[in-house]
């Protein structure tokens, strides 16, 4: 049964204000078919323990599912990530990809060098927005999914206090094997680093 619903809580609505501030961020939050994931059980280091008034200030998660010619329009948010899972005979290499955006409101608390995110950190981001998409995308059959392999290339420093926006897409998937590729960057320049991992 699809959990469904057009209203949000406060601290998402207000979440939601914010980021649409940002040019960048309101972009992808217009996009057709997006929809906003609240995880049914959230891992307690990226959403509690970096969750602080100096470190991740503000989170959101946007699944955009694979496009196809039977996928409605429509701006809902989903609570029930199980409503967005692959259909039973579906194959995903057969579907356009998948793709999810963490949109992040950073503090200092992240810093490695003085106001510059500190590279495990981002390092960590990828693998939370590799990870949560493929969540988001039902691949993991609800069984959810574990990193093998994370490459990750610096490009440019992560300047803090700021917005940040990290974009996962999906790869290919051989057997329980998922390949997702990822980058992020500033709210307000190109990509800053790039990554690629798989989990089963």
């Amino acid at each position: 049964m699809t959990a469904t619903s057009t209203s949000f809580s406060t601290s998402t609505e207000e979440t939601l204000a914010f980021f649409n501030t940002i040019p960048k961020c309101a972009e992808i939050l217009s996009q057709p078919d997006r929809r906003v994931i609240h995880p049914r059980n959230p891992d307690t280091f990226f959403h509690s323990t970096l969750r602080t008034n100096h470190g991740i200030l503000k989170s959101i998660f946007i699944y955009q599912p694979a496009r196809t010619s039977t996928s409605p329009n429509s701006n809902d948010t989903d609570t029930d990530t199980s409503a967005i899972a692959n259909p039973p005979n579906t194959n995903p290499q057969e579907r356009e990809r998948e793709q999810g955006y963490l949109l992040l409101h950073l503090g200092r608390g992240v810093s490695g060098q003085p106001d510059i995110a500190h590279g495990g950190f981002l390092a960590t981001v990828l693998d939370q927005v590799t990870g949560t998409l493929i969540r988001a995308s039902g691949l993991d059959r609800g069984r959810g999914a574990v990193t093998v392999y994370l490459n990750v290339k610096y490009q440019r420093p992560v300047r803090v206090p700021g917005i940040v926006v990290a974009r996962a897409e999906i790869g290919r998937v051989e057997g329980r094997k998922i390949y997702v590729d990822g980058e992020i960057c500033v709210a307000d320049q190109e990509s800053n680093g790039e990554g690629e991992g798989d989990g089963i």
